[in-house]
């Protein structure tokens, strides 16, 4: 009887061994699936927070290209329209010349 009861305590022992072990199995893949999820929301998160900064980044790197286009254009039309300017001046300031040489 002794010897039963060792092989019975024994029994139980393997068996109660063998259903914690697979209790802690299910819950590690539990935990592991949880961490997972997280895992890929904390990424997708990050993502985002990546795509809206490299969106800021574009908008304002577009608004300083349009800015100095925008300045370079207005800097252009200014020299064009200063250089036609004096021109003008010039052509009228002969013709009066001329016109006085020509009445004295």
């Amino acid at each position: 009887t002794q010897q039963r009861e060792c092989a019975a305590v024994k029994i139980q022992a393997i068996y109660r061994g063998f259903s914690r072990m697979k209790c802690f199995v299910i819950t590690l893949c539990k935990v592991i699936t949880v961490q997972t999820a997280f895992r890929g929301w904390i990424s997708r998160r990050e993502l985002s927070y990546l795509k809206e900064e490299k969106r800021r980044i574009e908008n304002e790197a577009s608004i300083k290209l349009q800015k100095m286009f925008r300045g370079l254009s207005c800097s252009m039309k200014y020299s064009l329209l200063s250089f036609s300017a004096v021109e003008l001046q010039r052509v009228v300031r002969g013709f009066l010349v001329r016109e006085k040489f020509i009445l004295d």
